[in-house]
């Protein structure tokens, strides 16, 4: 069974490892956990209302998030719109960053052989 953070984890890395101590992680936390809730006698309406809280403080906390950021956000809008979806450089829009920039190392598979190539 892939659950959620076993798909998220793939994006950090594929490492068979990496992957392997999520796993046990998650056995090591959620089982113990949805178990100790039925031991404990909460019921699911009271597990939803505490998922529903969370979801809330995490809205109060990104929305001003976005709110502050969204000179950035329309500017990279325009470039996406500009560009037609191509690749995204941060100098195009006045931001210095050490991920989005004109040069990138990308990995290309060739005949099976990986190589790094310069862009």
């Amino acid at each position: 069974m892939i659950s959620f953070a076993e798909i998220s984890a793939n994006f950090i890395s594929r490492s068979r490892g990496f992957i392997t101590g999520i796993r046990v992680v998650g056995s090591l936390v959620f089982v113990p956990f949805g178990a100790l809730t039925v031991l404990a006698g909460l019921e699911l309406p009271n597990l939803w209302a505490l998922s529903d809280l969370m979801n809330i403080v995490m809205v109060l906390l990104n929305v001003p998030i976005l709110l502050i950021g969204q000179r950035l956000v329309y500017k990279a809008l325009a470039n996406y719109r500009s560009t037609r979806g191509g690749a995204f450089v941060s100098e195009d829009i006045g931001v210095r960053t050490e991920y989005w920039t004109a040069r990138r190392d990308v990995v290309k598979q060739k005949e099976g052989v990986r190589e790094r190539v310069e862009v």
